[in-house]
């Protein structure tokens, strides 16, 4: 496992938050980082795991990534409406604990002159299109504390096998 975080992120209190501008900029260095693994480790399977915010520079950067898997947790949205807008060929899932703050967090987008308002679209619901798993009872920060809900889930996506 290999911890990424190659970008400023946006404050927890800032109006930045509530863009995907952020990510659109942390995008491009992120698909440096994986094809720059990719070409180090030819043959490996690589999957993108993002927290929060992360979500969002992951499904930014997803593009054509030579990616297995692409879990998304805590998420407030991607900036997408619907996973074909990730454009990858990646499995993407979804997984949300049911004490996350982040699932009672309005989820849409408004177009403005210079920016977008907004995440997109819950990537827990249905008509995201995303494969969801039980992330159990845990909080925003949960996902990866250990024999957690969430973590076994993430590992068997990560491993290919069933959730």
């Amino acid at each position: 496992m290999i911890a990424w975080l190659g970008y400023r992120t946006p404050g927890t209190i800032s109006p930045e938050l509530l863009t995907p501008g952020a990510a659109d900029r942390a995008a491009p260095e992120l698909r440096r980082f994986v094809e720059t693994l990719a070409h180090a480790a030819p043959g490996a399977e690589i999957s993108l795991i993002g927290h929060s915010y992360g979500t969002v520079v992951c499904a930014r950067a997803a593009a054509g990534l030579p990616v297995a898997a692409i879990v998304l947790t805590g998420s407030p949205g991607t900036g997408y409406d619907h996973v074909s807008g990730l454009r990858t060929t990646a499995s993407v899932w979804a997984g949300r604990g049911s004490s996350d703050w982040i699932g009672r967090v309005p989820h849409g987008s408004i177009p403005l002159a210079v920016t977008t308002l907004g995440l997109g679209a819950d990537p827990m619901a249905p008509e995201f299109g995303a494969h969801t798993f039980a992330a159990g009872a845990g909080g925003h920060s949960d996902y990866l504390a250990p024999g957690s809900t969430a973590l076994r889930a993430i590992a068997r996506i990560v491993a290919g096998g069933a959730v």
